[in-house]
């Protein structure tokens, strides 16, 4: 996985919910404003909102706008596109969830993970146990993430690989 992360606003929302952020050393994480807006991060209903501002006033989390954004469709909306077209302009890795904005990354030539992919990393490199990342995964999933049955084996899988 590349050094330079481009969040898109699902990954961006659910990993603020369970701060895995702590456990991402050595990443430059970035995102647009699109994804922002998306994400809800001036909206103080959101939880989150807070969570992600202060990652941005740390520098944790970089916000730039991409010199060249792709078109968004009914399918790829404004801040998938807008993530796809900065994890392009940075060469960096795209983490988003949406199958049809990680297809489109796919097709372009761009490397991409899923928020799973993660929880993975930061077990791989020791920076969370087996039980938390299996916890955090169960969290995001309580707070409201989108994992059917098939994925959540598949992310077990990979998490005890490195158990």
């Amino acid at each position: 996985m590349g050094k330079k992360l481009v969040l898109d606003a699902t990954p961006l929302i659910y990993l603020s919910k369970i701060r895995l952020w702590a456990h991402l050393h050595g990443f430059e994480l970035l995102t647009t404003p699109q994804v922002l807006a998306e994400a809800g991060v001036s909206n103080d209903a959101f939880p989150e909102a807070a969570l992600i501002r202060q990652m941005l006033e740390a520098g944790g989390l970089k916000e730039r706008l991409p010199e060249k954004t792709i078109h968004a469709t009914k399918n790829l909306h404004e801040g998938e596109a807008s993530a796809i077209s900065l994890a392009k302009h940075e060469n960096a890795v795209l983490v988003a969830d949406d199958s049809t904005a990680l297809a489109y990354a796919k097709s372009a030539g761009l490397k991409t993970a899923h928020s799973s992919t993660l929880l993975v990393r930061a077990l791989k490199k020791r920076a969370i146990s087996f039980s938390r990342a299996k916890q955090l995964l169960d969290e995001m999933i309580d707070e409201g993430w989108y994992c059917d049955v098939s994925t959540y084996k598949r992310v077990l899988a990979a998490l005890e690989k490195y158990k």
